[in-house]
């Protein structure tokens, strides 16, 4: 009988557990985190398929941006965009053109500084030839047609390919300043 009576209690205690858990919300069985986590910033606004102009003080297009997708940032004052594409040109001639694209961008103020990240490609169309800069990180002034970086770069021009880190674009005059670790290849026409 104290046999029964201890196999009975037991499968009740058995049972009775099995629906304690059964009974219960997962969140029960989850370790509580102790560290605090940054909140991801969400966005104010966002925009897709942008194509947007902007002019100079005198009314001359200064560039075109466009981008798949933006999102904007009240507090911040920023606007930052997937797969920006700026076309910016100086004579409004396609001779004279510059094209800068990139995976990511930031777009701050009212557009004084562009700042591009990833796989940037800055593409300068003038009578010699092209002139194309490849860089991970690249900030660029529209309305000094400057641009700047502080990483590694590989600059290709009709006669020469230059690579370094640091580099200073003035892409009106074409002058490049290159801070350090340069390497040039000559190649004439």
């Amino acid at each position: 009988m104290i046999k029964q009576t201890l196999l009975i209690s037991g499968l009740l205690v058995i049972v009775g557990g099995f629906l304690l858990i059964w009974d219960s919300p997962p969140q029960s069985f989850m370790r509580k985190q102790t560290g605090q986590v940054d909140e991801v910033p969400v966005a104010d606004s966002y925009m897709t398929e942008i194509s947007s102009l902007k002019f100079s003080r005198t009314g001359e297009q200064q560039f075109m941006l466009t981008s798949p997708r933006a999102e904007f940032f009240t507090k911040k004052s920023e606007l930052t965009l997937n797969q920006p594409s700026i076309v910016s040109s100086s004579t409004n001639t396609e001779n004279d053109q510059l094209s800068i694209k990139a995976k990511l961008g930031t777009l701050y103020g009212h557009g004084e500084l562009v700042s591009l990240q990833e796989n940037v490609v800055a593409v300068k169309e003038a009578p010699e030839g092209q002139t194309i800069l490849n860089t991970d990180d690249l900030n660029y002034r529209p309305d000094s047609n400057t641009a700047n970086n502080s990483g590694a770069f590989k600059l290709h021009t009709p006669e020469v390919t230059l690579t370094g880190s640091g580099l200073n674009a003035n892409f009106t005059n074409e002058v490049f300043i290159i801070n350090s670790k340069v390497r040039a290849i000559h190649e004439p026409r």
